[in-house]
């Protein structure tokens, strides 16, 4: 099973407005992943979901959360990586169904204003757009690389009286791992990035599910 790639094309990407504070430019506490994403109210309601899309969205949501937290108990790091990608893997393959060209959009310009890391550079779906070079996409995935074994390596220390501290160390090196990867774009290169994020879209920081 293979999940739909959203391409966007470079003439649309300009049409899109962007606002003066883009994300990269805001507080580095924004780092929510897909999982996250796909179970807040307030990004239902952004894409306009159905019920019926709301509850497909939220069954693969739950069962993403299921197998994220048993990989975490696995003592492998490559083993945990691998299974929590499963995971995330099922449930785009879930929204790729689910959701339309119109509403995948939305969603990934979504996941690039909050996100954080080197890897959204990388990203299928940007490939069109920012045109890397192979050796700047080689060395966007060796900032991703270290980012991600960095705090790999502050999470496995992690001791539960530090855990704010932690997590605010963990979202500050994804933060600069992208900031990183930004001064490695083109003029160019950075304005379609810049495009690419579409309308900003505030999530906010405490949701209550219905």
């Amino acid at each position: 099973m293979t999940s739909r790639i959203f391409r966007l094309p470079i003439v649309l990407l300009f049409a899109i407005p962007v606002t003066a504070q883009g994300a990269d430019q805001q507080k580095p506490n924004r780092n929510r992943g897909i999982v996250v994403l796909a179970d807040s109210p307030a990004v239902h309601k952004e894409l306009k979901l159905t019920e019926r899309q709301v509850a497909d969205v939220n069954k693969a949501v739950t069962e993403a959360r299921q197998q994220i937290q048993k990989a975490r108990q696995l003592s492998s790091a490559s083993q945990r990586r691998e299974k929590q990608s499963d995971a995330t893997r099922a449930l785009r393959d879930v929204l790729a169904r689910s959701l339309d060209e119109a509403q995948h959009k939305r969603l990934f310009q979504i996941e690039i204003q909050w996100t954080s890391g080197a890897w959204m550079l990388l990203r299928q779906e940007l490939r069109p757009v920012l045109e890397l070079s192979k050796e700047t996409r080689a060395a966007i995935r060796d900032l991703a690389f270290k980012s991600r074994d960095d705090t790999e390596r502050l999470r496995a220390q992690l001791q539960p009286e530090r855990r704010k501290e932690t997590q605010q160390e963990v979202r500050k090196l994804l933060g600069e791992s992208r900031a990183a990867a930004l001064k490695l774009l083109s003029p160019s290169q950075k304005q379609k990035w810049e495009a690419a994020k579409g309308a900003e879209f505030k999530l906010p920081i405490a949701e209550k599910k219905k």
